[in-house]
């Protein structure tokens, strides 16, 4: 069956304007900027990223990525880190091509295995993408770091589900069609996934799925 994912990459930002500037003695470990970009004109299909400021990263973290060796690779940090910027970006579920199935070996045993992959059309909206916000990041005073581009591999984005949608194998309510009064209340459910964060949809949905089912209970 199918399984959804968002692919999603990672980049490097550094803006010439910031440098000099004195780092933070205490770094923020969250985001501090979200964006969100349209792809193709499309109000159904846009990316999501977000921008962290070097300080919110390990230092260690940021050298194992440099292509220096590690002491070039450390003066290259202190020079960038105080107009260095870090953003990762995720792609709708569309994008995604994975397949999980179950099989069961001779002697019994039954195995999950779980096939990652990207659509086609993935790398040419990711060209795209890369593109057009390397633009828009420009005209923000904000150069886009040559090598930086990182595309993680399927399903290392933490965001998948999508394997057992509502109204083909669960019911509205989470009920698996064919299992009454087995309940499916996770990411698994969700017939699409947008390029977002899905934690706070799936605590919803798990909520409303159980208020029903403490409603038929109660009768």
């Amino acid at each position: 069956i199918p399984l959804l994912t968002c692919p999603s990459m990672a980049m490097g930002l550094w803006m010439p304007g910031r440098l000099g500037d004195p780092l933070a003695e205490r770094g923020y470990g969250m985001a501090q900027l979200s964006f969100r970009m349209e792809l193709n004109d499309s109000d159904n299909a846009f990316v999501l990223g977000q921008l962290y400021t070097a300080e919110a990263m390990a230092a260690a973290d940021l050298v194992a990525h440099s292509p220096f060796t590690r002491p070039g690779s450390i003066k290259l940090m202190r020079g960038l880190m105080s107009g260095l910027l870090l953003g990762f970006v995720y792609f709708p579920g569309e994008f995604s091509q994975n397949r999980v199935w179950v099989s069961r070996k001779s002697d019994g045993e039954t195995v999950l295995k779980v096939k990652g992959g990207f659509a086609p059309a993935f790398h040419d909206a990711l060209r795209s993408a890369r593109k057009r916000m390397a633009r828009q990041f420009r005209r923000a005073g904000a150069w886009w770091l040559p090598g930086s581009t990182k595309v993680y591999a399927p399903g290392a984005e933490v965001h998948y589900g999508g394997s057992l949608p509502m109204g083909k194998t669960t019911t509205a309510n989470g009920e698996v069609i064919g299992a009454d009064g087995l309940y499916v209340v996770d990411g698994s459910v969700l017939n699409s996934m947008p390029a977002k964060h899905h934690t706070v949809t799936m605590m919803a949905n798990a909520d409303r799925i159980g208020q029903n089912l403490a409603k038929r209970l109660r009768k």
